[in-house]
């Protein structure tokens, strides 16, 4: 895998809140990939959604574990933590 390839790009959506911001992210998101003809199994494969329900758990995520997996992937990643 070389790194920069888009097709292995990952995204880390952390929802940080009790609400259902990330739901909302997501139906857009699957939303903007129907519209403009993507392929939805490939844009999905490359979410890695995560939920905190105390602050506690979020910073264990940040802090632990996401750093783990980080170093575990071979691709540019973004991470997005939704408040």
């Amino acid at each position: 895998m070389e790194k920069g390839n888009n097709q292995n790009n990952k995204t880390i959506l952390i929802d940080a809140r009790s609400g259902n911001n990330l739901a909302s992210i997501y139906l857009r998101l699957t939303s903007k990939v129907l519209k403009e003809e993507f392929n939805i199994h490939k844009v999905l494969d490359n979410i890695i959604i995560t939920r905190a329900f105390t602050f506690y758990q979020l910073a264990n995520i940040i802090i632990n574990e996401i750093p783990k997996l980080i170093d575990k992937l071979t691709c540019n990643i973004q991470v997005i933590v939704v408040d």
